[in-house]
């Protein structure tokens, strides 16, 4: 195979990719240019809205403090927590022209959201997430393949020929969130930070030898590390509930292969979009 052939398979999943960093530069100039624009705003005491009175109840309905957790859960340090679930589209890229990516996969994910709030508009969040996710590799030479069912078994895999790999993963996503003020439609956020992951499956495979859910332990690393970005819009549901929609895109920078005995040295990385829907409480 040529070079360039060879790149040209290399980058086809950059699409969704960059159409993902699109979507994150669009929410983040509308959060910044919201949050920057804001003035500085300093409430007065109101002794009804911890119980003190019924002032709380003389406020106009369009008092920002009604709409806004920041003064709704009475002071500067108030967590919310969320539920979601998503469906993933995930791919492999490789820094080698030894190996190729052969396309995305579909997959899933759901968890848990904890967001604790240090200001107005910024949380730091974290959470728990399952992922389900996979992609299809290719390489240019002969390579062996350690599979492990009920024991160990090697395999030659010719060139060409494609390798399916499906794992699933338990992730700890820290990072910040970034929201604008509560508009009458909801407010826009993005989010960003680093997943640790711990690969608790791994499985394979192989269409030209007919082999499917094989073993693939010895073939994936069990920690990777990647980074995230993301944005959407939160739509409010009731006084302290609310529903969000957003996108994410999660790329590890930490090689998922072992590159055993018998395979070429290269760097196998997972690239995910996430596309998420769930509810904050």
């Amino acid at each position: 195979m040529k070079p360039h052939e060879a790149l040209k398979r290399k980058n086809r999943m950059t699409v969704p990719a960059a159409a993902a960093a699109a979507v994150f530069a669009a929410l983040s100039f509308l959060v910044i240019q919201d949050v920057s624009s804001q003035p500085v705003y300093v409430p007065a005491p109101d002794p009804g809205y911890y119980g003190q009175g019924s002032q709380r109840s003389q406020r106009s309905p369009y008092d920002r403090r009604n709409f806004n957790p920041w003064y709704r859960r009475g002071g500067p340090e108030y967590v919310t927590m969320g539920i979601y679930v998503a469906p993933v589209i995930s791919w492999f890229a490789t820094d080698s022209y030894d190996s190729r990516n052969e396309g995305a996969l579909p997959g899933t994910s759901f968890g848990v959201t904890y967001n604790s709030f240090f200001g107005e508009n910024y949380s730091f969040s974290t959470g728990i997430s399952i992922i389900n996710a996979g992609g299809r590799l290719s390489y240019t030479e002969e390579i062996n393949v350690e599979i492990r069912n009920f024991g160990s078994e090697t395999i030659t895999i010719d060139p060409g020929e494609t390798i399916i790999y499906r794992m699933h993963y338990i992730s700890i996503p820290l990072g910040l969130k970034l929201q604008t003020d509560e508009r009458n439609y909801g407010r826009y956020f993005i989010d960003f930070g680093f997943d640790p992951k711990i690969m608790v499956s791994g499985r394979t495979d192989i269409p030209s030898l007919r082999i499917r859910g094989g073993n693939a332990w010895h073939q994936l690393r069990m920690f990777h590390l990647s980074y995230h970005l993301g944005g959407g819009l939160e739509f409010p549901l009731g006084s302290l509930n609310s529903v969000a929609a957003g996108i994410r895109f999660d790329n590890t920078f930490t090689d998922i292969t072992r590159n055993n005995r018998g395979q070429p040295w290269d760097i196998v990385t997972h690239k995910m979009l996430i596309f998420t829907i769930g509810i904050n409480f």
